[in-house]
């Protein structure tokens, strides 16, 4: 399990929280953000507060992967859909911030129509950290078997692996968008993002040897 998850201790400390009475406003309104890194035993333990909630209270489960949720806790909440923002209004507010516009053209590309995406992205130092780990991700598949365990295990100890999952599986979506066309070469990016999904989904709800996941998940390249 890698840092970022969402624990079941969290998930205890919100539900205490939201036991007791607001001290000014009506309501109390919690905002789990990427509820998709919920783990197992954090989503089982939140089942009881989201189906019969104490006091007056709103809870907002913010994801873009709502089938990585339990079905016992999906069924429980109203979906609400946020659609993604358009190209044009995303460069206008990047125009607006007095962003070159060649650059602005990139992170509304990378960015996938996800304005909060874009606002990270406006920090030169994630930029330049995406493009460096996508360039590592492109030479995995000429690197021998030693090699790949060696980055393995590396990478298992980087407390940014979160992050650097998430750089890569947005880099496959953005290049099979791309490709739509070659169905050949399609394919084989949907197995590729269907193994980097199910990577990214075990180590956010389980405790599982991280060197030993990344090794499985080198050797299927």
């Amino acid at each position: 399990m890698f840092l970022g998850v969402i624990g079941i201790d969290q998930i205890r400390e919100l539900i205490l929280r939201l036991s007791l009475k607001p001290l000014k406003a009506k309501k109390k309104v919690a905002i789990i953000d990427e509820a998709h890194l919920m783990t197992l035993e954090a989503q089982n333990s939140f089942l009881k507060t989201l189906e019969e909630p104490k006091g007056e209270c709103v809870i907002f489960l913010i994801t873009e992967h709502p089938q990585w949720l339990l079905p016992t806790i999906t069924s429980r909440c109203q979906e609400i859909k946020f659609y993604l923002v358009s190209k044009e209004i995303m460069l206008q507010f990047l125009k607006d911030k007095k962003v070159d516009q060649k650059l602005a053209e990139k992170l509304v590309e990378i960015s996938q129509g996800r304005p909060g995406r874009l606002i990270e992205y406006l920090i030169q130092e994630k930029l330049s950290k995406r493009e460096e780990y996508i360039l590592l991700l492109k030479k995995v598949p000429f690197l021998s078997l030693k090699e790949r365990l060696d980055l393995a295990e590396k990478l298992s100890r980087d407390e940014n692996l979160k992050e650097i999952l998430i750089f890569w599986l947005e880099y496959v979506r953005e290049i099979l968008i791309k490709r739509l066309s070659d169905l050949q070469k399609t394919e084989k990016l949907k197995t590729f993002l269907k193994n980097l999904e199910e990577l990214f989904l075990l180590l956010s709800r389980y405790s599982l040897n991280l060197n030993l996941a990344l090794d499985n998940f080198f050797l299927k390249i």
